[in-house]
């Protein structure tokens, strides 16, 4: 893909690829801006598995010398021992990437390896409006602001009321105080996968909610990065249990509040 004029950093297109017996894998690049880390580029490759074999074939290839492969990610303060037994003994010409400097640091001292560094794919995603006129979202915050109401946006994130499902209570308590605030709510679900995803957690709040309050509380209907960043431009603030949602937030210059489940996230 051909990057506009003037751009700052490089743009590349993402694939994706389903494999046999139920695999999934992911290709996506990206790079630094231009002039950081010595312009550094990565291709994340990512696959899902029972046994995980994307990454075994990867370095079985390299090994063999027929190919290179990188990949990219983001790395915990305490990362699962799989992860650094499978990280480590992989061949040199698999290049590993963090992709923030906090992962970068954990990577080079963790899995004693040569690191390199990368940027996330978030921060580039373009803002889409197309259809926004139509959006009933978009229409929801405009009435909200009519009635001279401040509108925040907000996520549950599924992740973490797994760990610990006491923490749905506070939600809605933070929602319904807001509402005495004249604040309108809208929830932006990030994973709509399962039973049990932001989006059920969304619905389960909305639903929580007294019959006047429900009113003031709204489920955005967004369902790409660009659509929730063009949304995002319009609220007066986030708070997000999801890392990406503030990345898209700040990105149209909305302050957001994180509420973290992982210290990359930090």
């Amino acid at each position: 893909m051909s990057a506009p004029l003037n751009a700052t950093v490089e743009l590349h297109d993402a694939i994706s690829l389903r494999y046999q017996n139920g695999a999934v894998g992911v290709l996506s690049g990206g790079s630094s801006h231009l002039g950081a880390h010595k312009n550094m580029h990565a291709v994340a490759v990512r696959a899902i598995g029972s046994e995980g074999q994307l990454l075994s074939d990867l370095d079985r290839a390299a090994r063999l010398g027929n190919a290179e492969a990188e990949l990219a990610s983001s790395y915990n303060k305490e990362p699962e021992a799989t992860t650094r037994a499978a990280l480590t003994p992989l061949h040199p010409s698999v290049m590993i990437f963090g992709r923030d400097p906090e992962s970068f640091d954990r990577m080079k001292t963790m899995l004693k390896r040569p690191i390199g560094f990368a940027g996330a794919l978030a921060f580039q995603a373009d803002v889409n409006e197309t259809g926004q006129e139509t959006s009933p979202s978009l229409g929801w915050i405009c009435t909200q602001r009519e009635a001279g109401r401040l509108v925040l946006g907000g996520n549950i994130n599924y992740l973490q009321l797994q760990k610990n499902p006491a923490l749905f209570q506070p939600y809605v308590e933070l929602v319904q105080a807001l509402a005495g605030r004249n604040v309108a709510f809208l929830l932006v679900p990030h994973d709509f996968r399962g039973k049990t995803s932001d989006l059920y957690w969304a619905q389960k709040l909305k639903e929580a909610r007294c019959s006047d309050a429900q009113a003031l509380t709204w489920i955005s209907e967004a369902r790409t990065p660009g659509r929730l960043k063009a949304l995002l431009r319009h609220v007066d603030g986030l708070v997000s249990g999801r890392m990406h949602a503030v990345i898209l937030a700040s990105g149209v210059s909305t302050p957001a509040v994180a509420l973290t489940y992982q210290n990359k996230f930090e």
